[in-house]
């Protein structure tokens, strides 16, 4: 199966296994006690993990302290950085096999990848503590409320199944299907369009990412400034000076393209 240059044979397989490990209702097995490492919505008929960033969100709404995803999502920021973003992430690997639909291609301008850190700030944590769970969800002021992620795996199931009730209908259903359409869109002319503008859980395994016990690197004395790393990047970045940033997922695309292997995977602090 050829995946073309934006996902190799091993994180397209690695993706599948990610989607295992999140759906595993589908096994028979539900831990919905456990926070999976990626963005994955719990109210999926599949899902047998708590996703984080609803754990997250829920938590702040109700005023609690939600130690176990924290601690989920800090630890595995602490080994592996963004690691997760470009291995094990199901909505990763369905984002980029969206993009290899041929069609005119866009890039973002860099101020967009500021949007999934206001993102985590306001709708995951402050509007949801501020104004509590009844009143975020109705006002769409809580980040599961228009996550396409959710959208896709829980409330179109339900809905096509007819057993969501009242629950998606009217105008929240229908916010909920614009944005998953809007991003649905972006995500066939836009490299990893979820992953840079609106993925939460992408914005903090990126802050941590720089003390990640494994990251990728260049030796700029190496480096021949070919520009090979620039073309393969899935999230476009400008690889020489940003290979390891809060914005680079760990996928390694540079890594097997770099003609004098100046770029590496680094382990150890």
């Amino acid at each position: 199966m050829k995946l073309g240059p934006y996902i190799g044979k091993k994180r397209f397989w690695w993706g599948l296994v990610g989607s295992s490990l999140v759906n595993l209702r589908l096994f028979g097995l539900s831990l919905k006690s456990v926070c999976g490492p990626g963005l994955n919505c719990h109210g999926c008929p599949l899902a047998g993990v708590s996703c984080p960033i609803g754990v997250m969100t829920f938590s702040a709404s109700v005023r609690t302290f939600p130690a176990l995803a924290v601690g989920t999502v800090l630890t595995i920021g602490a080994l592996a950085g963004r690691l997760v973003c470009g291995f094990l992430c199901p909505f990763g690997v369905l984002q980029e096999l969206l993009y290899r639909i041929p069609t005119r291609k866009f890039g973002l301008p860099n101020w967009t990848r500021y949007i999934k850190y206001a993102a985590l700030l306001l709708l995951v944590l402050a509007l949801p503590l501020l104004l509590g769970y009844e009143t975020s969800t109705e006002a769409r002021l809580y980040y599961c409320k228009v996550c396409p992620k959710g959208t896709l795996t829980a409330t179109l199931p339900y809905w096509f199944s007819g057993s969501a009730g009242g629950l998606f209908t009217g105008g929240g259903l229908a916010a909920r299907l614009a944005v998953l359409v809007v991003f649905l869109a972006l995500m066939v002319t836009v490299s990893r369009a979820f992953c840079r503008t609106f993925c939460p859980l992408g914005a903090i395994y990126g802050l941590v990412s720089r003390f990640a016990m494994t990251r990728v690197v260049i030796d700029n004395e190496i480096c021949t400034d070919c520009g090979a790393c620039d073309k393969v990047c899935p999230v476009e970045l400008d690889v020489r000076r940003e290979v390891g940033s809060a914005e680079c997922i760990a996928c390694g695309e540079c890594i097997k393209v770099c003609p004098v292997t100046a770029i590496s995977r680094k382990l150890g602090p």
